[in-house]
């Protein structure tokens, strides 16, 4: 029996979208398929046609084999990313066999989006992500050449390199070639990294930068001063398209802690020869509402992103808690003609039993919030050394 591929995938392809094929066939004898990630074999199947045609999605098989996680930080200008793509090898076979090979990557973009896409008679990936002369970065804050972001959200951002060398240019005219790298593999853009090093490199501290490739502009990232707020949170969340962002939330915050159900016992107290009520450490799951003030539409879809994050984390200093954040009134006028603020609803993913005062204490050094570059400053008792602390704040130390 004959048969051909009528409908296939691209080159490359989102794990969280459907990885679809349709195979047209002149009979009713079964079609087999084996299913290859490197060279082990993680599937195989025999469908029958129904009518003259099969069906499979291959997309959640290969879940299990790529993964995203958090970037370290790093002194490099560019970041290798391990485990955000795999290799595939599909074999169809009939009477004849027929091998497909594609790659499959972390995160996916949006049913509407898809739709989109296909009615443009384009693909996402080769038309945004690998679109050179464009913004192709793996971020959901904007789909524009133009990435606005506050100096406090700064962190790497996932791309898949080009075949050329990148630049990046300050407002100053200063140009800063990036490490190479291997076309078609994914890498990080490490922002942070890149503005201390127009820092050390020309005693600059720029607030805007131009991405070209090699020479020519793909998009530009201007940084704004973040938002001073005593209340404020902010939170490191994996995004649709698997690169993990950070988003600051200055706004009035509540804090309150859920004992949940009480396990009370009876136990016999001697000295006072009865019977007293006794209870374990209650395991307490900490809570907060916070109001984030008012936020532009672009910021209310990021935030909806945000939403609809797997993996949320709660930056505090060094440390990363693990988060389920909520919106029980998600919404905004369309189209919208003034600002709207949200309440949303932060819950500590684990509960304690016990507590522990903050590491620092109450007399921790304080954080300085300043642009790259390794400065002293002056303090009553003389100059003060300051250092990064995780791209975003300094340290007095």
């Amino acid at each position: 029996m004959s048969f051909e591929i009528i409908r296939k995938t691209g080159e490359i392809a989102f794990v969280a979208n459907p990885i679809a094929f349709e195979v047209k066939t002149s009979g009713e004898a079964e079609i087999e398929i084996r299913l290859r990630v490197g060279a082990q074999e993680v599937f195989s199947a025999s469908y029958v046609p129904f009518g003259d045609r099969i069906h499979f999605d291959i997309a959640e098989i290969l879940q299990p084999f790529v993964t995203s996680g958090p970037l370290e930080d790093s002194e490099d200008l560019i970041l290798p990313v391990s485990g955000f793509m795999a290799g595939y090898t599909l074999e169809v076979k009939g009477q004849e066999t027929r091998t497909l090979t594609g790659k499959v990557i972390c995160g996916g973009i949006s049913k509407q989006a898809a739709r989109e896409m296909a009615g443009r008679g384009m693909d996402f990936i080769l038309n945004r992500l690998r679109d050179y002369s464009s913004q192709f970065l793996f971020t959901t804050r904007t789909r524009g050449k133009h990435i606005a972001i506050r100096e406090t959200e700064v962190s790497p951002l996932i791309f898949i390199h080009p075949d050329k060398r990148i630049q990046v240019e300050s407002e100053y005219g200063n140009r800063i070639k990036l490490p190479e790298g291997t076309a078609g593999e994914i890498y990080a853009l490490n922002i942070g990294r890149i503005r201390r090093e127009f820092f050390h490199r020309y005693n600059q501290i720029v607030s805007f930068i131009r991405v070209l490739v090699p020479a020519e502009e793909a998009f530009d990232i201007s940084f704004t001063p973040g938002e001073v707020s005593e209340n404020g949170l902010s939170f490191l969340f994996r995004n649709s398209l698997g690169c993990y962002e950070v988003i600051e939330m200055p706004g009035k915050m509540i804090c309150s802690l859920d004992r949940g159900d009480d396990e009370n016992y009876r136990t016999f107290d001697e000295e006072g020869g009865d019977y007293i009520t006794g209870r374990p450490r209650p395991d307490l799951l900490q809570k907060m509402k916070l109001n984030t003030g008012f936020k532009r539409k672009t910021e209310l879809k990021f935030i909806q992103d945000l939403l609809s994050s797997d993996d949320i984390r709660l930056l505090n200093g060094t440390a990363r808690r693990r988060v389920l954040v909520t919106c029980e009134e998600y919404g905004y006028e369309e189209p919208m003609k003034e600002l709207t603020s949200l309440v949303l609803d932060i819950e500590v993913a684990e509960r304690e039993s016990n507590y522990t005062p903050d590491m620092d204490g109450e007399n921790a050094p304080p954080f300085i919030e300043l642009l790259p570059g390794e400065v002293e400053i002056p303090s009553e008792g003389g100059q003060v050394r300051v250092r990064v602390e995780s791209n975003i704040m300094w340290e007095v130390v």
